[in-house]
C-alpha cells in the first residue's frame, strides 16, 4: 500500500508541474533561508562558549561613579585588580591578565629586517592558555608563557613570518611607541582564533616581559603588576564550582578601599568622591552584553539576531500556508479520483494517508533542494553578514534531529487540512459534478492569505523604516568635514628625545604643507570615530570649595592650533589656538560642554575660568558646533579642545591631512616618500576618515541589508503563493470570465472582478500589520539617539508596495483569463 501511496504521490507531482514547482520552490527558499538565520544565530550565540570552562570563567569590568552618578563602564580594569583579588579571595582559582598593545602602543614586529605594524598583539599572564581552550599547535600550555620574552604566534602569523621553516625557537623584536624594544623568543604555535571568540590576537607576548620595563624611577613590576590607577587591562578569573557571584562581588569594595583608599565613596570631610566599582561578567555573556569602553572587540547585535529568527519563522510559516492554499484550492480538480477512490472501497484513513504521504514527499524534494542552496549561498550570505560563516549545521546530530523534525512538522502543518478537506469529499456529489459549487475551506484560505499579507506589511514597513533611519544618520550633519581627509598614526619607532620628536612633527607637518595638493595638516590625541577612552572632570570651581557635586564629567581632544580648519569645525565664537602666545592654560568647549557647565550663554562661558580635575584652572576662549566624535546612534559628548604642551609628543596620536581630490595617486605617493625619510623603519599605513567612521555604522548597515534581503524573501515566497492561488482561482472562474464577455464585459471589468477579492484581504491586513509594525519601528528607534519621525509615509509606502505586488502577481493569470476567447472559456467543463 506504502508503494502505490508513493507512485501516486510522484505521478500527482510530475503531471502537476506548476504547482509542484510553486510548493516545493517556495518551501526550499524558506528552508534555506531559516538554515542561513539558523547558522548566523548559532554563531552568535555560540561566542567563548569552545572554552571548557567557560561556565566559570568571568571578566572584571569597571563602572566609574562620579558624584553618585554612573557616567561610564569599561570592560578593563588595574593592574593589581588581578593578582590581589587571587591572593585575597579563596573563590578564585586563577586569573589571567591581558594588555592589549596592539590597540594602546601601535607595535611593531621585526622580523630579518622586515618590519609588520600588529594590532593584534597582546601581553598575557601565563596561565592563557591553560584558562581558555585556544588549541596550541606547537608548544606546551603551562610554559609557553611562563618566562619573560618569550612569544606565541598563531599559524597564520608563522607562516606570515617564518614562511615553512619551524617557528619554534626562532626570534622576533617587538617595538612600541614608549620606545621599548623586547627581543623575544617563539615558544609557541596557535590555532587561529576562531570567529567565535571575543579575544582575536594572533601575537601573545608573556606578561612578565613587561617587569623588566621602567618608566622613570617605577620599575616594570610595579606599573603592570601592582599598579592602582591606569585602567588598561583585561583580567579574567576562573572560579570555583559552585560559587555566590554576589558574596564575592560584595567583597570587591573593601578590597578596593584597602589598595586603592583615595577612591572610596566617602572621604574624611565626608564629602564624595568618585568611585569605582568592579563588577563580574560572565564569558559567555560578553559579545551580547552592554557596550563598554575599551572591548577588546565589537559586541554581537541582539537585536539582529532576534528579528533575524522571527523572520525565518515568517518565511516557513509563509511557505507551509502556500502548500494549505493551493492544495484546498485545487481539490476540485482531484475531486473525482477522491470519488472513484471510495467507490472502489476506500477509506477515509486512507485518503489522508495519501495526501499527507504526497505533502511529505513534497517536503523532502524541498528539504534536499534547501540544504543544497544554503550550502551554495553561505559564502554571499557570510560576507552580507559581515561574518566568517561555514555551513556546519549538517555535521551535528541536532541538525539531522532539527530536519527529520521540520520535515514532519511541515509535511503535518502544510497537509494536514487538505488531506482532511480532500478526504471528505461525497462520492455521489464529486461523481455529479457539483463539487465546484462547495467552497471548502475558503474561509481558512482568507485567513491564512491576510495573514500572509500581514507579514508582509511588517516585513516592508521594518525594511522601509530601517532604510530611511541608515539614509538620516549618513546625510546628517557631523559639526566637521570627514571628507578627503587622510589619517596616519604617530611613529611607533621614534626617537626617545622629546625635542627631536618635536622637530620631525614640525618638519614632516611644514614639507607635507608645501606641497599645493595638501590644504591643511594638524596633530591630536584623537580624532572622529574612535570612542572617547575617558573622561575629565571640570568645574566652574574648585571642587575644594564646591565638592563633588559641582564636578560635571566631560571628554577632551588635545590638538595643536590647526585642528579646527583642518576639520572645518565651526567656531561659533572666541577664537582659536594661537601659537605665537602662552594658549596652555586656554580650553575652547564644544556647544554641549557649554551646557553641561551651566553656562546660559556663550557670552557668558567666554573668558571664564573652569578647573580641570577641579584643580588646574583654564581660560575658556571659544565655544564650536558639537562634533560627533561617535556616531550619530549616540548624542554629542561634552567635549573640550585643549592645547598641545610644548614637547607633549605623547599628545599627537594621529596625524590628520586634508587633501584637494585632484592626483590623489601622486599626492599619496610623495606622503609616503616623505614619511619613509623623516620616520625610518616605521610602515605607512594610513586611512581616509570618512571610510574610518562610517565603519561605526556597519552593524546597523549590516542588520538593515540582512534584514532586507530575508524580508525580500519572505515576501517572494508570499507572491509564489498569491500567483498559484491566483491561478486556480482564476480557472476555477472560466466559465464565468466567458459568459460575462459574452454579455459585453471588458478586460478592466474582468480584471477587477478577478482581483478585488485579493485587494480586500490586503487592506484587511494592512489594518492589522500596521498599528504592529508602528509600535515595534517605535521600539527599534529608541536605540538612537538621533532618529526619523515616523509619518504618513510609514503606512503608504507598505500599503502601497502590497497592493502593487498583488496587482502585479494576479494580473499575470487575470490578464490572460480576460483576453482569452469566450468560445474557448464557454467549451470548458
Amino acid at each position: 500500500m506504502i508503494k502505490n501511496y508513493l507512485i501516486t504521490a510522484i505521478r500527482n507531482l510530475l503531471r502537476n508541474k506548476t504547482y509542484s514547482f510553486l510548493n516545493i520552490f517556495g518551501l526550499a527558499i524558506g528552508i534555506t533561508a531559516s538554515i542561513l538565520i539558523l547558522e548566523y544565530v548559532k554563531l552568535e550565540q555560540s561566542y567563548d562558549r569552545f572554552h571548557q570552562k567557560s561556565e566559570n570563567i568571568y571578566r572584571i569590568n569597571t563602572d566609574y561613579i562620579r558624584g553618585g552618578k554612573k557616567i561610564y563602564y569599561s570592560a578593563s580594569t588595574f593592574a593589581g585588580v588581578g593578582p590581589t583579588f587571587k591572593k585575597e579571595l579563596t573563590e578564585i582559582k586563577e586569573y589571567v591578565k591581558v594588555y592589549n598593545a596592539g590597540s594602546w602602543n601601535n607595535c611593531v614586529v621585526e622580523i630579518n629586517n622586515r618590519i609588520f605594524k600588529e594590532k593584534k598583539l597582546m601581553f598575557a599572564t601565563e596561565a592563557f592558555f591553560q584558562m581558555f581552550s585556544f588549541s596550541l599547535l606547537k608548544g606546551d600550555p603551562s610554559k609557553v608563557l611562563s618566562q619573560p620574552n618569550t612569544v606565541a604566534i598563531s599559524a597564520t602569523m608563522a607562516k606570515k613570518y617564518f614562511g615553512n621553516s619551524n617557528p619554534i625557537g626562532q626570534t622576533i623584536t617587538i617595538k612600541d611607541e614608549n620606545f621599548n624594544r623586547d627581543l623575544c623568543r617563539v615558544t609557541g604555535v596557535f590555532e587561529d582564533i576562531p570567529e567565535n571568540s571575543h579575544l582575536k590576537t594572533e601575537v601573545v607576548v608573556a606578561y612578565k616581559t613587561l617587569f623588566k620595563r621602567t618608566r622613570g624611577d617605577r620599575t616594570g613590576r610595579d606599573i603592570y603588576e601592582n599598579d592602582w590607577d591606569a585602567n588598561r587591562y583585561h583580567t579574567y578569573v576562573l572560579l570555583h564550582d559552585n560559587i555566590n557571584l554576589k558574596a564575592v562581588e560584595a567583597r570587591f569594595s573593601g578590597l578596593l578601599d584597602t589598595y586603592k583608599p583615595r577612591y572610596k565613596a566617602v572621604d574624611k570631610n565626608g564629602k564624595r568622591k568618585r568611585t569605582n566599582h568592579l563588577i563580574l561578567q560572565s564569558l559567555t555573556n560578553i559579545h551580547f552584553g552592554e557596550d563598554l569602553l575599551h572591548e577588546l572587540e565589537a559586541g554581537g547585535n541582539q537585536q539582529l539576531t532576534d528579528f533575524l529568527q522571527v523572520i525565518a519563522l515568517f518565511i516557513l510559516l509563509i511557505a507551509w500556508i502556500n502548500y494549505i492554499n493551493l492544495s484546498t484550492a485545487r481539490a476540485v480538480h482531484r475531486a473525482k479520483e477522491v470519488g472513484i477512490r471510495k467507490v472502489v472501497g476506500g477509506v477515509k484513513r486512507q485518503l489522508i494517508g495519501q495526501f499527507l504521504l504526497e505533502a511529505l514527499l513534497l517536503n523532502m524534494i524541498a528539504v534536499w533542494l534547501a540544504i543544497w542552496l544554503a550550502d551554495l549561498l553561505m559564502p554571499f550570505f557570510s560576507q552580507l553578514a559581515g561574518k566568517n560563516i561555514v555551513f556546519t549545521l549538517w555535521q551535528t546530530p541536532r541538525f539531522g534531529l532539527g530536519i527529520v523534525a521540520m520535515l514532519l512538522l511541515g509535511a503535518f502543518l502544510s497537509g494536514l487540512y487538505p488531506a482532511f478537506v480532500l478526504s471528505s469529499f461525497q462520492p455521489v456529489s464529486v461523481l455529479k459534478g457539483k463539487i465546484g459549487k462547495v467552497g471548502k475551506g475558503l474561509t481558512l484560505r482568507k485567513g491564512l492569505v491576510i495573514f500572509q499579507f500581514a507579514a508582509s506589511v511588517m516585513l516592508i514597513a521594518g525594511t522601509v523604516a530601517v532604510y530611511f533611519q541608515m539614509q538620516y544618520l549618513k546625510n546628517q550633519d557631523l559639526g566637521f568635514e570627514p571628507e578627503q581627509t587622510l589619517v596616519l598614526s604617530r611613529p611607533s619607532v621614534n626617537d626617545t628625545a622629546n625635542q627631536v620628536r618635536e622637530n620631525k612633527l614640525k618638519l614632516f607637518k611644514r614639507t607635507l604643507l608645501e606641497n599645493t595638493h595638501i590644504k591643511n595638516f594638524t596633530s591630536s590625541s584623537r580624532i572622529p570615530g574612535i570612542r572617547h577612552l575617558r573622561g575629565t572632570g571640570i568645574s566652574r570651581q574648585k571642587t575644594i570649595a564646591t565638592g563633588i557635586e559641582g564636578v560635571k564629567v566631560v571628554h577632551f581632544i588635545v590638538t595643536d592650533k590647526d585642528f579646527l580648519d583642518t576639520y572645518r569645525i565651526k567656531l561659533i565664537q572666541g577664537r582659536k589656538f594661537d601659537q605665537q602666545i602662552a594658549d596652555t592654560s586656554s580650553v575652547i568647549l564644544s556647544e554641549t560642554a557649554l551646557k553641561e557647565l551651566d553656562f546660559v550663554s556663550v557670552e557668558d562661558a567666554l573668558g571664564k575660568t573652569v578647573y580641570l580635575y577641579g584643580e588646574v584652572p583654564r581660560k575658556v576662549i571659544g565655544i564650536t558646533q558639537d562634533i560627533h566624535q561617535e556616531s550619530l546612534e549616540k548624542a554629542a559628548f561634552p567635549t573640550l579642545f585643549l592645547p598641545a604642551r610644548p614637547n607633549a609628543h605623547n599628545r599627537h596620536t594621529f596625524y590628520s591631512v586634508r587633501l584637494k581630490a585632484q592626483n590623489l595617486p601622486v599626492t599619496l605617493g610623495f606622503i609616503q616618500n616623505q614619511w619613509d625619510k623623516i620616520y625610518p623603519g616605521n610602515p605607512f599605513e594610513y586611512f581616509f576618515l570618512d571610510d574610518f567612521f562610517n565603519r561605526q555604522y556597519r552593524s546597523s548597515q549590516q542588520f538593515s541589508q540582512v534584514f532586507g534581503v530575508f524580508a525580500g524573501l519572505a515576501i517572494f515566497v508570499a507572491c509564489l503563493g498569491l500567483f498559484g492561488l491566483s491561478s486556480f482561482t482564476t480557472f476555477q472562474r472560466t466559465k464565468e470570465v466567458g459568459i460575462r464577455k459574452v454579455l459585453g464585459a471588458s478586460v478592466k471589468n474582468i480584471m477587477w472582478l478577478l482581483t478585488k477579492n485579493f485587494l480586500q484581504l490586503t487592506f484587511i491586513a494592512s489594518l492589522i500589520a500596521l498599528p504592529l509594525a508602528y509600535w515595534g519601528i517605535q521600539q527599534w528607534l529608541q536605540n538612537f539617539a538621533h532618529r526619523i519621525t515616523i509619518g504618513w509615509w510609514l503606512f503608504a509606502i507598505p500599503l502601497g508596495l502590497v497592493v502593487l505586488l498583488t496587482v502585479i502577481t494576479v494580473s499575470f493569470q487575470t490578464l490572460k483569463a480576460a483576453w482569452s476567447n469566450p468560445v474557448d472559456s464557454l467549451r470548458y467543463e
